[in-house]
C-alpha cells in the first residue's frame, strides 16, 4: 500500500473470502447499496495467533471503537451500525481540496462528510496487526478497498491531481456504508490512481503484523497523526505506506 486515499464506493458483494451483507434495492441498476456487514476470511489466516477483532475510525478527538467480534477459523464478520454520530464525521473535502484538483473533480454535495474503518487483529486485548483487502497486480500497482462512511448520497466524477498525484474518479457513495476501490499504479515517482465503484474481483483479505518485517512504515495506528481539523482527502492523502507482495 503506497497511499490512503479516500474514494470509491460500494457493491453488494465482493469475491471469495470477502462478503457483504447489503440493504434491499427495488431495481438492478449499477449503483451499489450500502453495506450492512462483512464477513472475511483471511489469507492464510489459520496461521495467526488472534482472538478479537476491532474496527475503528479517527476523529479529532482520538480513536473510537465502531464494532468488534471474534477471530475464528482464521477470519471474522462484523456487523456494522447503521449510523455514526457526527462528531465522528470529517468532511469529504474541503475549499482547499478542490482548489488542489481544479476545476477537473465535480463533487454532488460538498457538505458530506465521512468516517474511514481501521480493522485490527488482537490477542488478550493487544494489537497485533491490521487487516487491509488488496490485490497486486503488478511490481508496481495494486488495489486496494476501503470501507467508508457517508452522512448522505454523494458523487465524484472527473479527474485531477492531488499531492502531486494524478487522480481519476468514477463514485457513487450511498448514505450509510459503502465500500470503494482504489487501482494505483507508480511510474518512477508518479502514481495514477483510478478511484472506482465496480467490484475488480480477486482482491483478498491480508494480515500485516506490527513490528514484523512485512508491517507497513505507518501502519502502527496508534501513532498515527490525528489532526483536529481539516477533510478525509487530507488526512488519507497524507499517509504513505510501502509497497508489499502478496506473494
Amino acid at each position: 500500500m503506497k497511499k490512503k486515499y479516500f474514494l470509491n464506493a460500494a457493491c453488494l458483494c465482493l469475491c471469495a473470502g470477502f462478503a457483504f451483507t447489503a440493504c434491499n434495492k427495488d431495481d438492478d441498476g449499477p449503483e451499489a447499496s450500502p453495506i450492512e456487514s462483512i464477513t472475511a476470511t483471511v489469507e492464510n489466516g489459520s496461521s495467526y495467533d488472534l482472538d478479537q477483532v476491532k474496527a475503528s475510525i479517527d476523529y479529532a478527538g482520538g480513536s473510537y471503537e465502531v464494532v468488534s467480534g471474534s477471530y475464528t477459523n482464521g477470519g471474522f464478520t462484523l456487523t456494522l451500525p447503521k449510523t455514526v454520530d457526527a462528531r465522528y464525521l470529517k468532511p469529504l473535502f474541503d475549499e482547499e481540496d478542490l482548489e488542489l484538483f481544479g476545476s477537473g473533480i465535480k463533487v454532488s454535495d460538498t457538505n458530506a462528510k465521512t468516517a474511514f474503518l481501521y480493522i485490527a487483529g488482537y490477542k488478550s486485548n493487544v494489537p497485533k496487526g491490521s487487516f487491509w483487502y488488496i490485490k497486486e497486480l503488478s511490481a508496481s500497482s495494486e488495489i486496494e478497498a476501503e470501507i467508508v462512511y457517508v452522512d448522505r448520497d454523494v458523487t465524484v466524477t472527473g479527474s485531477g491531481t492531488f499531492f502531486g498525484d494524478k487522480e481519476v474518479m468514477n463514485i457513487s457513495l450511498k448514505k450509510g456504508w459503502n465500500m470503494w476501490y482504489d487501482t494505483e499504479t507508480t511510474t518512477g515517482t508518479t502514481t495514477e490512481r483510478t478511484s472506482a465503484t465496480s467490484d475488480p474481483g480477486g482482491l483478498k483479505w491480508i494480515f500485516y503484523k506490527y513490528g514484523g518485517n512485512d508491517d507497513p512504515v505507518e501502519d502502527d495506528h496508534a501513532e498515527d497523526p490525528i489532526p483536529e481539523q481539516g477533510s478525509a482527502a487530507k488526512f488519507f492523502g497524507s499517509k504513505k505506506f510501502p509497497f508489499k507482495s502478496l506473494k
